[in-house]
């Protein structure tokens, strides 16, 4: 069975992305923060900020995927905005140093980032040319894209 590692796995859009790719025949394994109350697929925790065991849930899976981050569904203070940016660019920076340091990683990375780069056009169609917004999403966004290239 493939192996398909998901940081950030416990979340809303997580945990719906593995009961999809394990009907699909895929092998989920979650990788988060905070331990999970009840789930069927093999759980690793992480701090999301050094490496450490969890970085041999990487070894030999088919893809990765990125949605690890402090959810912004919080109010907006400093502290908090710095959270939100560090939990999405130290996570990415660490799962890019923990691929060097294994036998076999994974050939598939896909990274999540935000629609919110854009700002919040009411009527613009954007496309991946399109000028990037202010505030906080489009700044925590770009810094996000910018840790994962």
């Amino acid at each position: 069975m493939k192996k398909v590692v998901i940081f950030g796995g416990t979340g809303f859009i997580g945990m719906s992305l593995a009961a999809h790719l394990s009907k699909l025949g895929f092998h989920p394994v979650l990788v988060a923060r905070h331990t999970p109350i009840k789930t069927e697929f093999d759980f690793v925790k992480w701090d999301g900020f050094q490496l450490g065991e969890w970085t041999q849930a990487l070894n030999g899976a088919l893809a990765i995927v990125n949605l690890a981050g402090r959810t912004v569904d919080c109010i907006k203070s400093p502290d908090n905005c710095d959270v939100i940016l560090r939990s999405r660019v130290d996570s990415t920076i660490i799962i890019g140093k923990a691929l060097q340091e294994i036998d076999n990683p994974p050939k598939i990375w896909i990274q999540m980032s935000t629609a919110h780069i854009y700002g919040d056009p009411p009527s613009q169609l954007c496309t991946e040319t399109s000028a990037t917004g202010y505030g906080l999403a489009p700044f925590v966004g770009k810094a996000w894209e910018k840790a994962f290239l």
